[in-house]
């Protein structure tokens, strides 16, 4: 799949069907998806675990600008941890974090 569609939250409304074209590195994973007012990052570990997920959004004001990072942490039984960050104009902000344990 190199294209997809999605509706994403701009400017105080859904931009329906979006045009998002998909990006993958030698792996076969996806690296970045770009739309006309809306980009996602993927970063994968060497053991292609998904590590950061980031989007940003078309300000007509600024360009690019974040929106969201999330970041993941693993161990030999899978994920540990989960944190969002949102973005606050200058910096992440801790948002919340999600731990994982296995039994």
């Amino acid at each position: 799949m190199t294209i997809s569609a999605l509706e994403v939250w701009v400017a105080n409304q859904w931009d329906p069907h979006v045009k998002s074209n998909i990006s993958y590195n030698n792996a076969g994973r996806v690296v970045e998806l770009e739309a006309t007012n809306y980009k996602m990052y993927f970063t994968y570990d060497g053991n292609n675990n998904l590590i950061e997920l980031w989007d940003q959004a078309w300000s007509p004001l600024n360009g690019w600008v974040n929106k969201t990072r999330n970041t993941y942490t693993y161990d030999l039984s899978g994920m540990q941890s989960q944190t969002l960050e949102d973005w606050n104009g200058t910096g992440w902000e801790f948002e919340t974090k999600w731990e994982y344990t296995y039994f």
